[in-house]
């Protein structure tokens, strides 16, 4: 899906969920939009 690998994807979630503010806007954090440097194993 959208050419993320599902590991990365949450590794990265894991990471930046925790430092955001509690009315923060998660719409840049879904599969669409995010734009990791890595997508594959």
């Amino acid at each position: 899906a959208n050419d993320i690998n599902p590991y990365n994807y949450f590794l990265h979630l894991f990471k930046v969920i925790p430092t955001l503010d509690d009315n923060a806007d998660l719409t840049a954090l879904m599969p669409w939009n995010v734009q990791l440097d890595y997508t594959s194993g």
